[in-house]
């Protein structure tokens, strides 16, 4: 099921004090995903790993779209990479 969602565009927020992974992915399938997980490994300036960031859904329709918000708990970010997809 999760090889039907679309490749995640993605950009780091600034927001008020708080930080977070913003964007949008599709479920390109003709199925339901019950349960998807995104993961982002958070990078601080330097390029050393602070930790991961990650958002979840229930019930992905197929055709739906997901505007996901990943939030950073560490400070000092740098960058994020995109992990991958978990779930069933």
């Amino acid at each position: 099921m999760l090889q039907f969602i679309s490749d995640p565009e993605y950009e780091i927020v600034r927001d008020g004090g708080f930080t977070y992974v913003t964007g949008k992915v599709r479920n390109m399938g003709d199925k339901p995903i019950g349960y998807v997980q995104i993961k982002f490994i958070v990078y601080d300036k330097e390029g050393n790993q602070l930790g991961t960031a990650a958002d979840t859904i229930t019930n992905f329709q197929p055709g739906a779209s997901w505007k996901f918000e990943a939030y950073i708990f560490e400070s000092d970010v740098g960058s994020v990479n995109f992990l991958g997809f978990d779930g069933w």
